[in-house]
C-alpha cells in the first residue's frame, strides 16, 4: 500500500523556533463512527451571482445553516443549498427578523410579541418539514446571549420562557421537528448546563445541543464536547430515553483564524476527534485585495473559501476540497507526539483507499502565536487583511 497518495501542507504562523513533532499514520487501525464535518453558515445565495455550483459541489457539504424568511419559501438560500443534499439547519429567529424587516440583533425581550413569535415558528417549521427535501433541524435562536436585547436581570428568565414556549408549541404542531439550542456564541459550560437543567425541569427534549467555538484553539473542542456529553450521560435516564441529543458546533473558527489553511486542518481534525454530529464554519468580515474593500463572507465568498466574486477559489478552498476527497474512504488512526496542542500543533486526517492501495493524508501545522493571540476571542485585523 502506498504510504501517501497526496500530502497537503498548510502553512501557518509559527514561533521562531520549533520543536520536531512526529505524526504516525496507523494504516491498519480503522477509526469507526467518523462524521464528515464539512459545513457552512449562510453564504448560500444572498448575492448575485451565488457561489459557483461546480466549486461547491466538489466540497460535498454535509451541513448547511441558514436563516431566510420561512414565509417567503426560505428563499433564496434553500433552492441553492438543496442542490448539494446536505443536512440543513434553519434559524427561526433569523427568519423572523427577516420577515419583520429588522436587524438580527434588534429583537427585544421586553417588546417581543410572543404570540406572534409562536405563530411564526409553528407555521414556518411545518412549511420547512413539507419541503422536498425537508429541512433537517430548526435552531430556535442564534447567539441569544448577546443578540437578544434584554436587561441583564431579565435575560435568563426571558430566554427560558422563549425556549420553553417555542419547544412546546413547535412539538405540538410538528412532533417530528428536530429542535436545536441554545447556540451560545462561545463555549460556556455553565450556560449549556443551565439549558440542559431547564429541559429536565420542564420535560423538554431538544434534539441537538449547540454552541459556537469562536475564541479557542481547535484542540479545545474535544474537551468541550466531552464535558457536555458527560453531563448528558450523567442524566441519561432523562436525555437518552430514545436517543441522546446530538452535539452541533454550529459555528467554529475565530476571525483570527478564519483565512488560515493550517487552522482549517486543525479544526476539521479536532471536530472529527470530538465526534460532533454536525459542524459549520463561522463567517466574518473579510478583505479581498483583488476585489476591493472589506465585505462580509457571510454573504460573499462562501465563508472565506472563495473570493468576493464567488467564483475564484482561495488557498483555503483547497484544504476543504482535499477534505471532501476523503469522504467514502476508510478513516485510519493518526497519533501525534505533540505535547502542547494549544500552542503549536501538527494535525492530520488520513484515509485508506483499499481499492487503489493508497493512503490519503491531509496535513497542517498551526500555532496560536505569542500569548495565544491567534486562539483568543476578538478580531485581529492583520489576519483578516491578508489575502489567502
Amino acid at each position: 500500500m502506498t504510504a501517501a497518495a497526496f500530502l497537503l501542507l498548510s502553512a501557518g504562523f509559527f514561533p521562531s523556533s520549533l520543536n520536531a513533532e512526529t505524526l504516525t499514520i496507523e494504516v491498519s487501525s480503522v477509526v469507526a463512527g467518523v462524521t464528515q464535518v464539512q459545513g457552512f453558515h449562510l453564504g448560500a445565495a444572498q448575492s448575485n451571482p451565488p457561489p459557483s455550483v461546480f466549486l461547491v459541489s466538489a466540497l460535498k457539504p454535509r451541513f448547511w445553516r441558514f436563516d431566510d424568511d420561512g414565509l417567503s419559501g426560505f428563499a433564496p438560500s434553500y433552492s441553492f443549498i438543496r442542490q448539494f443534499s446536505p443536512k440543513m439547519t434553519w434559524i427561526i429567529a433569523g427568519g423572523y427578523t427577516h420577515n419583520k424587516g429588522i436587524g438580527f440583533d434588534q429583537l427585544n425581550c421586553q417588546t417581543l410579541d410572543m404570540s406572534d413569535w409562536i405563530r411564526y415558528a409553528t407555521t414556518t417549521v411545518q412549511l420547512g418539514l413539507a419541503l422536498s427535501p425537508p429541512i433537517s433541524y430548526y435552531d430556535v435562536f442564534n447567539e441569544p446571549d448577546w443578540v437578544l436585547q434584554c436587561p441583564q436581570n431579565l435575560r435568563v428568565s426571558a430566554l427560558e420562557t422563549l425556549y420553553i414556549q417555542t419547544y412546546n408549541a413547535v412539538k405540538s404542531a410538528a412532533p417530528s421537528a428536530k429542535l436545536v439550542g441554545p447556540s451560545w456564541s462561545y463555549y460556556d459550560f455553565a450556560a449549556i448546563r443551565r439549558f440542559l437543567d431547564l429541559q429536565i425541569a420542564n420535560n423538554l427534549h431538544y434534539d441537538a445541543i449547540s454552541w459556537h467555538e469562536l475564541g479557542s484553539s481547535p484542540q479545545e473542542v474535544v474537551a468541550h464536547v466531552a464535558e457536555v456529553r458527560a453531563y448528558i450521560q450523567a442524566n441519561a435516564g432523562f436525555f437518552c430515553q430514545t436517543a441522546c441529543p446530538e452535539i452541533h458546533v454550529n459555528e467554529y473558527k475565530s476571525p483570527h483564524q478564519n483565512l488560515m489553511p493550517s487552522f482549517a486542518v486543525g479544526w476539521l481534525a479536532s471536530l472529527e476527534q470530538a465526534k460532533v454530529d454536525a459542524a459549520s464554519r463561522a463567517c466574518w468580515d473579510d478583505y479581498d485585495s483583488y476585489s476591493g474593500p472589506r465585505y462580509s463572507n457571510c454573504s460573499l465568498g462562501l465563508n472565506g473559501l472563495l473570493r468576493q466574486d464567488n467564483v475564484n477559489p482561495r488557498s483555503l478552498y483547497w484544504v476543504h476540497r482535499a477534505y471532501a476527497d476523503l469522504q467514502g474512504l476508510t478513516r485510519v488512526r493518526v497519533v501525534s507526539d505533540s505535547t502542547d496542542p494549544n500552542s503549536t500543533a501538527v494535525n492530520a486526517i488520513a484515509s485508506r483507499n483499499d481499492a487503489l492501495q493508497e493512503v490519503k493524508i491531509l496535513l497542517g501545522r498551526y500555532s496560536c502565536g505569542a500569548n495565544g493571540a491567534f486562539c483568543g476571542a476578538g478580531r485581529n485585523t492583520v489576519d483578516q487583511a491578508q489575502d489567502s
